[in-house]
């Protein structure tokens, strides 16, 4: 039991001590050239946060939690780290969780196998006759429930569960291959024919040929694209920049924000790893900086409330993480804003090259739109800087998608200015 550890170390002279306990179990399929494997796997991590009045926390992982490797390990520690230091945030560890109803958690989960996945990847075999040379070159279904397990001194004691259902398929045409996933935490909301349908669609835009450029042009950024120049750009909702973010007034009509509590997010958890239950998290509002995300390091530092988002993600130590970070749509469609402009161009894909000085340099893939109709693939650069980016953002469709890896990012259809600077760059 993890309260053992926490009473362990309280006995050992820790002032607060905190402990949780993580458990994954992952199934897998994979189909490729008709050949079928499968893989399961069970994960259990025992992690554990001690701290005297002053100085740095004590850390440690353990895979078991038995009676005589806490006592050897409170043992060791407490000889290694003496109190000293400046005060720290032990006195801020969260002494209850409320209870809240989040949809997170398939109860279908158990009873899913390989003959739903085999319907899945049916399913996919017979979309992919309705685009032209297409192929599917490999599938893979995993289905993964987490348990999480946390108790501290100050008397919390909380868990939950939560599932994820994905998909990837591995995709080729004319030459030109793209990986592309969905995920979704319940099994019946996936939705494979959708994937070959993006596919077809974003391996069609992969050209050489570029557009004729203008000294300024209209971009239209897919939730797709725009959602990855935004987890790219998501280190400036740090503590560490809000002074930067706080001096520009940006587009009143962005809104961007972080929420936990989401039902059926993918990022969606009912508490940190910290213990820390805030709700959403508004970034930007009406234009208007409000806040960066916090762990309860950073937020003790910088003078902050923590806002709930103190994750491991595969570290020891709980840092500053998103759950579902996303831009908020509005209520005009996409189809709207294509039929207004005379001429833009639709980016379908975007992939970053590099980046030196906060300027990124991304290369972009999408299609010519003319009064409202598509017409041939171009490809070019776009350069610009994440306050550019936001600055230059004139309209948001109602239409928003979510895309999952790591955490949970989503956003609608943006319409941006650019300016000419090269033959194939365009600077935003």
């Amino acid at each position: 039991m993890i309260s053992d550890i926490v009473q362990e170390g309280i006995s050992k002279g820790f002032s607060s001590v905190e402990a949780s306990k993580e458990k994954v179990t992952i199934t897998e399929y994979v189909k490729r050239n008709n050949i079928l494997t499968n893989h399961l796997s069970n994960l259990q991590k025992i992690y554990c946060r001690a701290m005297y009045d002053y100085g740095d926390p004590v850390t440690f992982v353990l895979s078991i939690s038995d009676k005589k490797s806490i006592q050897n390990t409170f043992k060791l520690i407490s000889k290694s780290y003496p109190s000293s230091g400046k005060e720290n945030f032990g006195n801020k560890l969260p002494s209850k969780v409320g209870k809240v109803k989040i949809e997170i958690y398939d109860i279908l989960f158990e009873s899913i196998g390989i003959d739903d996945f085999m319907e899945l990847s049916d399913e996919i075999d017979e979309n992919v006759l309705n685009f032209p040379k297409l192929k599917i070159n490999a599938v893979t279904f995993s289905k993964r429930c987490k348990k999480f397990y946390l108790t501290n001194s100050k008397g919390l004691n909380s868990k939950y569960r939560k599932t994820l259902f994905s998909v990837s398929l591995k995709m080729s045409l004319n030459g030109s291959s793209i990986d592309l996933s969905d995920n979704r935490v319940l099994f019946n909301d996936l939705e494979p024919f959708k994937l070959v349908s993006r596919g077809y669609t974003l391996l069609e835009s992969l050209t050489d040929k570029s557009p004729e450029l203008r000294k300024f042009n209209d971009l239209v950024f897919s939730p797709e694209s725009s959602a990855l120049i935004l987890k790219v750009f998501s280190k400036y909702f740090l503590p560490k920049n809000n002074k930067v973010m706080g001096t520009v007034n940006y587009p009143t009509v962005l809104n961007i924000s972080d929420d936990p509590m989401l039902n059926f997010g993918t990022g969606s958890v009912p508490f940190d790893d910290e213990g820390i239950q805030r709700g959403k998290t508004n970034l930007i509002k009406k234009g208007t900086f409000l806040s960066s995300i916090t762990d309860l390091r950073t937020s003790f530092e910088n003078n902050m409330q923590p806002t709930g988002n103190g994750f491991r993600r595969g570290g020891d130590y709980p840092v500053p993480h998103f759950t579902n970070l996303y831009i908020h749509p509005s209520v005009v469609s996409v189809n709207s804003i294509l039929r207004d402009i005379t001429d833009t161009i639709l980016i379908s894909l975007i992939k970053p090259i590099s980046s030196k000085n906060g300027e990124h340099l991304f290369s972009a893939y999408g299609y010519k739109y003319s009064d409202g109709n598509r017409g041939e693939p171009v490809h070019f650069f776009i350069s610009t800087t994440f306050q550019d980016f936001l600055l230059n953002i004139e309209r948001i469709s109602k239409e928003i998608r979510f895309f999952h890896s790591v955490h949970s990012t989503g956003s609608p259809y943006l319409l941006l200015k650019s300016k000419k600077t090269g033959d194939r760059i365009v600077k935003i």
